[in-house]
């Protein structure tokens, strides 16, 4: 029974958020812009989620939970953001279930999980399609302190087994869970009373943390995902700490002002961390003091410190100061801090039973409608960053930058006065350039755009800076300095396609033949279906005279796009024009043009002469003048002298009464 009671307060505070769209912040790098994610789940992207750093974060079991997502509901965000509430009311029952098994107290167990469940701090971890591994996490995390629990019940080697599996799960939704054999060792001490400092037990657990850290530190690094800390110093760092811990228990208490990004702060005055520092020396000197009398003081605590130490930026990830939802699993510490002594308190003076039952529930009430009201504030881009830059008074560099990607199509002005205003916050915040370049290349101002696209390189290295710049100096003219924009790209992410068709579209404009090929067919490797590099390797044999190779790639591309006018017309020229019996066929030459015409009218100066080669193999030497005379006009209409050369040539022939032969 109240366990349910559990879902219905999760669906109750955080089912509007339902209807809630993506995010314009690790969004798209983790779903819907992902093409890995994008393909569901498959063997390659199976391989890839174990092998490779997602959004710069290795969990490959969150990120083949959004492989599933994408494969069942497709890129609905609905469905996406039902599957994390679904998954959170999962964990606030399991919550619940397990800390009655160590506690054995029903109604404490069921207010510590319904604090949980429904404290606005959540709101980030539910809500956020990209922080599935918050909620996926703790459902793991909650299942290896139950498969602890039977453990101590009854040891034995499957047992054990389960519960390494269950750590081993938890760690590859999210790393945050590195603390947890400290965690385990404290519960041992209350409230299993097990005695003594059973240290042995945990270190194949103890292996797993080492392992994951390693893992995280490793692909962290190697993916950038630490660069934007660089200039916050290692003391400014340790400073921060303390005011983090500070900030988070003043959140608990009264969470207002949540915001999904908390600026780094260099300190105005040096006394604040130690304001900090003391407030937290305080209570961590009145919990060891009462360890005795009330151990839950002194576990809650170490438990909320504990499973912080990962995110207080010792090893700065980023250049927040604090987040959300960092404190998903940490704040069960406080609450369970709170909740017993509340029982003792009864216990001790049963009138106040009634008085704080009262208040109990006020108190969740007010938590569901201020987690409510947060989760409508993450209904789309926009509105979350307006709130962001409300709650830091303009002073949050992400929050410009998000809002200005959220109107960068509807309101070019606006997205160019917050990109302006980001980088006059933090002048090198990553993709900020680059949005200011995008901007300045739709205004046509390419040499201004140019130089954002450097500026941003100078910032980090990324496939879209240099793709843009290549994409930008292509319309100055500067071809072998746009070539070397689109290598660099490729250096970033080989397999990045927009860069690849470009750079292969490029060599065969500048006569790289080879290269060009070359760069299609590793197209056609990642995808043996990519029109555009049939289409591509089809060109590139048409100027090298291969026509039998060009002839194939574009019968290719014809069954895979059959309204592809361009691969039609060059079937219809090859098979009417080509004196190769292998190649020639008017038949199929026809019917091609036919398609082709229905597709693009007769307004086409190869189509016309197409019909008028097709006239003239008939002996209907007068059609044939008229459409090649029609193909002339069009061709002059076009501007295209070269082939009006060839038209004349056709003419001359037909005029005659003769078939062309070139």
């Amino acid at each position: 029974m109240l366990s349910c009671v559990l879902v219905v307060a999760v669906l109750a505070t955080f089912g509007g958020a339902i209807g809630n769209g993506w995010i314009l912040l690790d969004d798209p790098d983790y779903v819907f812009k992902n093409a890995h994610v994008l393909a569901g789940l498959s063997w390659d992207g199976f391989v890839w989620a174990w092998s490779g750093a997602h959004a710069g974060n290795w969990h490959p079991l969150t990120t083949l939970t959004h492989m599933l997502d994408v494969q069942v509901f497709g890129v609905n965000p609905a469905a996406h953001h039902a599957v994390n509430v679904v998954l959170h009311a999962l964990a606030a029952v399991l919550a619940f279930v397990t800390l009655t098994r160590f506690t054995r107290s029903l109604w404490a167990s069921f207010v510590v999980a319904l604090l949980f469940a429904i404290h606005p701090l959540r709101v980030e971890s539910v809500v956020w399609i990209s922080e599935r591994k918050d909620v996926l996490s703790g459902v793991f995390f909650w299942a290896t302190l139950l498969a602890y629990k039977r453990w101590t019940e009854s040891p034995g080697a499957l047992r054990y087994v389960l519960l390494f599996l269950a750590f081993a799960a938890g760690l590859m939704s999210k790393p945050m869970l590195v603390t947890l054999p400290f965690l385990l060792l404290l519960l041992d001490v209350w409230p299993l009373a097990r005695g003594g400092w059973r240290w042995r037990e945990k270190i194949p657990l103890a292996a797993l943390s080492v392992i994951s850290c390693v893992v995280t530190y490793v692909v962290q690094r190697g993916e950038g995902a630490m660069t934007t800390a660089q200039g916050i110093s290692f003391m400014q760092r340790l400073a921060n700490a303390p005011v983090a811990l500070v900030r988070y228990l003043g959140k608990h208490i009264w969470p207002t002002d949540l915001s999904a990004y908390y600026p780094f702060d260099l300190f105005e005055s040096a006394l604040l961390p130690v304001d900090a520092a003391i407030i937290i020396g305080i209570i961590t000197y009145a919990v060891w003091t009462w360890r005795k009398q009330r151990p839950w003081l002194s576990v809650g605590w170490c438990w909320f410190i504990g499973m912080l130490v990962p995110v207080l930026g010792l090893v700065q990830v980023g250049g927040q100061s604090m987040a959300d939802r960092y404190s998903y699993l940490p704040s069960v510490g406080l609450a369970l801090m709170v909740v017993m002594s509340a029982r003792e308190l009864i216990e001790r003076r049963p009138a106040w039973r009634a008085p704080l039952m009262g208040l109990a529930v006020i108190a969740s009430l007010l938590l569901a409608w201020t987690a409510g009201a947060q989760a409508l504030r993450w209904k789309d881009s926009r509105t979350l960053a307006e709130h962001m830059l409300q709650v830091a008074d303009g002073r949050n560099a992400l929050a410009h930058q998000i809002l200005a990607n959220a109107v960068i199509d509807s309101d070019p002005q606006l997205a160019r006065e917050h990109l302006t205003a980001a980088l006059a916050l933090v002048p090198k915040l990553p993709n900020a350039h680059l949005g200011l370049g995008v901007l300045l290349s739709r205004e046509n101002r390419i040499e201004e755009a140019i130089s954002a696209f450097r500026a941003e390189l100078g910032v980090r290295e990324s496939v879209l800076a240099y793709h843009n710049l290549g994409l930008a100096l292509i319309r100055t003219g500067k071809a072998d300095e746009a070539a070397k924009a689109f290598e660099s790209a490729l250096r970033l992410d080989p397999r990045f396609r927009a860069t690849l068709l470009q750079l292969g579209t490029l060599y065969g404009l500048t006569q790289r033949l080879a290269d060009s090929a070359a760069i299609f067919e590793k197209l056609l490797v990642i995808d043996a279906n990519d029109v555009d590099a049939l289409r591509g390797l089809g060109t590139v044999a048409s100027m090298r005279g291969d026509d039998a190779t060009a002839l194939a790639y574009n019968e290719r591309l014809i069954a895979i796009a059959p309204n592809d006018a361009n691969a039609l017309l060059t079937l219809a020229w090859i098979r009417s024009v080509q004196a190769d019996p292998k190649l020639r066929n008017l038949e199929k030459a026809r019917t091609a043009a036919d398609r082709a015409r229905a597709l693009i009218g007769d307004e086409h100066h190869i189509l016309s002469l197409i019909y008028a080669v097709l006239h003239a193999e008939e002996g209907r030497f007068q059609e044939a003048v008229r459409a090649a005379e029609r193909s002339r006009a069009q061709a002059l209409a076009s501007n295209d002298p070269a082939f009006t050369a060839r038209v004349d040539l056709h003419l001359a022939s037909y005029r005659a009464g003769h078939v062309y032969r070139p």
